[in-house]
């Protein structure tokens, strides 16, 4: 969807009638395509709304010298050009719109439906990437490394900024039991996204009257490189019943959810309080994400 922009206009005021992307191809315009039709903004102050769209605008050479105070009257000839050319060299860069587009490189409802209700506009486009943890990899470099794969896979072109991350779970100095082991290193337990609903039960039992760690990491990709941070939320969960963890992995909600829970869903009946961002444990730390993408001009 366009964004609209909007840009203060001088009293008198050449129609703009000549958008275009400004790498491409210049054609012929005829001048008297860009003078007033019952177009132009009838008092001081007046605003022409111009759509925003992927890639760059640029305002059309006579009518960025008429916004510079080069304001004609009557005709233009050959012998006048050459002022509009030197007013059109002077506001070339000052009237051109880079528009830089942001692509969410997951395919997460929640992700995306955390990212819309904060007001931002955006597009999906997620790429594979292997979430293997490595020897020795600390859960929270775990994390960074699969955020920036996934912001990397899916950047493609200068004029935008793609958005990965990563959420795990991190139980810190427990007793593994033999059908979570798989899950262990390094003496931190980190759960992941369920692999079945046996997987499901043993996530739920760890987590069962005791805190935990939700780590999500970001990454924003961008032309002059990446920006990679975290946020870390510790969550407690109540005493569950086994029949209390049977309910619920028959709900099917656990299948897709790193710790094998959704505390914006059904399990928020387990949770007994939260030490940081909600917003984190959901997928994404909305704040922490909108914090770089003002730095980076959103």
């Amino acid at each position: 969807m366009a964004q609209c922009v909007q840009l203060p206009l001088p009293h008198h005021v050449f129609h703009f009638d000549d958008q275009r992307r400004s790498h491409d191809r210049r054609r012929s315009r005829m001048f008297g395509d860009l003078l007033s039709r019952g177009h132009t903004p009838s008092r001081d102050g007046a605003r022409l709304g111009i759509a925003r769209i992927p890639g760059q605008l640029e305002l059309a050479d006579e009518f960025a010298g008429a916004l510079h105070g080069e304001v004609w009257r009557g005709s233009f000839d050959s012998s006048t050009r050459h002022l509009w050319d030197k007013a059109a060299w002077f506001c070339k860069g000052c009237y051109t719109c880079h528009v830089v587009r942001l692509i969410l490189a997951s395919q997460s409802p929640r992700r995306k439906e955390l990212l819309a209700l904060a007001g931002f506009d955006f597009v999906v486009r997620s790429r594979s990437v292997a979430e293997v943890r490595r020897a020795g990899e600390a859960p929270v470099e775990y994390a960074k490394r699969l955020a920036r794969e996934k912001a990397h896979a899916a950047w493609e072109r200068l004029d935008e900024v793609a958005l990965g991350a990563d959420t795990i779970v991190v139980l810190p100095d427990v007793v593994v039991p033999d059908d979570v082991v798989r899950h262990a290193a390094l003496g931190e337990l980190v759960l992941e996204k369920p692999a079945d609903e046996d997987d499901a039960r043993a996530m739920l039992r760890l987590l069962s009257g005791r805190e935990h760690v939700v780590i999500t990491a970001i990454c924003l990709r961008h032309p002059a490189g990446a920006i990679v941070d975290h946020a870390e939320t510790i969550v407690r969960f109540v005493e569950m019943t086994d029949a209390e963890i049977d309910d619920y992995v028959a709900s099917g909600e656990p299948m897709d959810k790193a710790g094998a829970y959704a505390i914006q869903g059904l399990a928020s009946k387990f949770v007994e309080k939260i030490d940081g961002c909600y917003f984190n444990v959901v997928g994404l730390p909305v704040s922490l994400v909108y914090r770089y993408l003002r730095k980076l001009g959103f």
